[in-house]
């Protein structure tokens, strides 16, 4: 099974669970990265920079998501 890891200006429409991952730090999508590669579940994974800077696929990632994972980091 393969997860799909996502960015602008791709959507994809489809049943698998699905989480945005907002301004992560390389670490946390390599970790996110692992955990997909070893379980029998499939994601579909949103990742967004803000040097992507196109708020509108933001909008829509974050309204195709079951959960939205933001970096807090100050």
């Amino acid at each position: 099974m393969a997860s799909n890891l996502i960015t602008p200006p791709d959507i994809l429409k489809n049943d698998l669970h699905s989480v945005t991952l907002v301004d992560p730090e390389q670490h946390d999508v390599d970790a996110v990265i692992a955990f997909c590669q070893n379980t029998d579940l499939e994601f579909n994974v949103y990742v967004y920079t803000p040097n992507m800077d196109n708020l509108d696929w933001l909008d829509k990632a974050v309204e195709a998501s079951d959960a939205v994972i933001v970096n807090s980091r100050t």
